[in-house]
């Protein structure tokens, strides 16, 4: 038999919504809650306004307003319903979708999506390019510090990047990018891929070391100014260069090919490389380490 309730209950909102609230506690799904409110108060209620109510609760709004006349907005969803919407919108559709209320921002803001790719380049005299998967953004040279910002979010909510490219100068821009890395960077971070082109290449290194060893494969480093003065000695020694399988760094150092480094290279599975001189010696050397 259904609880005896009294009357006065019947139209107490403050009672209702306690009713409600102990349901959404018990995770019970508002067609049996509202059936069974029903039955308790012996009384066939408005199924939408206890719906409204219900979802408002759900999603922390303890004191909702209960207009006569309402409808219920898309961001009114539960939590785990526009977590599963959202994981599956493009870059660029949720930067659109995130300006709709704040409600949407913050479950966009608390995914940790796989990028594709995230680019950013810095190039003398040239607008600002940065690329998060299928959104393209350009930037005054002197206007870093929005892009800045936009690849540190990107960063920091990333679960893993595919491919993670940049090209640094000598700007203000781009040694503010060096110290966002080294900020975000407290755990490493998860790249497969690592394209970095600079004209310090002392700043190459650093970067690398950033990235999980064994989560990257492959790794390009470019010195722009083409002198190729990196430091092949230190790479070498990395744990990231180490457990990496693809190697390009013909346009960053030059080594001897009679040099204990070259016997470092040969774990990968390819290589790009630039020696000063190549023997025969060396080069059936290699051959014969390769098959």
């Amino acid at each position: 038999m259904p609880c005896k309730i009294p009357k006065a209950a019947y139209s107490d909102l403050a009672t209702i919504r306690k009713f409600v609230l102990y349901d959404v506690l018990l995770e019970v799904s508002p067609n049996y809650g509202y059936k069974r409110l029903c039955e308790a108060l012996r009384k066939k209620l408005d199924y939408r306004k206890y719906e409204y109510l219900y979802y408002q609760i759900y999603n922390g709004n303890l004191e909702p307003n209960m207009p006569r006349f309402f409808s219920k907005s898309f961001s009114d969803l539960p939590m785990e319903v526009l977590d599963e919407i959202v994981s599956n919108l493009s870059a660029k559709e949720s930067l659109g979708v995130r300006k709709v209320c704040r409600n949407l921002r913050d479950v966009i803001d608390q995914q940790k999506p796989n990028f594709k790719i995230l680019k950013m380049c810095f190039d003398r005299n040239q607008s600002i390019i940065l690329k998060i998967d299928d959104l393209d953004l350009k930037f005054p040279k002197d206007s870093y510090e929005e892009p800045l910002k936009r690849l540190e979010n990107s960063l920091k909510s990333s679960r893993h990047v595919e491919k993670f490219e940049l090209k640094l100068d000598d700007s203000q821009g781009s040694k503010s990018l060096v110290e966002m890395l080294r900020d975000v960077s407290s755990t490493r971070l998860k790249v497969g891929k690592a394209k970095i082109s600079v004209e310090n290449t002392d700043d190459a290194l650093e970067i690398l070391g950033f990235f999980e060893p064994g989560e990257l494969k492959k790794i390009e480093l470019e010195d722009t100014i083409a002198w190729r003065h990196g430091n092949v000695e230190r790479l070498v020694e990395m744990d990231q260069f180490k457990q990496a399988e693809d190697v390009h760094i013909r346009e960053f150092g030059v080594f001897d090919s009679e040099s204990e480094i070259l016997k470092k290279f040969l774990h990968l599975k390819r290589m790009v490389i630039k020696l000063n001189v190549l023997t025969k010696e060396v080069a059936l050397y290699l051959k014969n380490v390769s098959f």
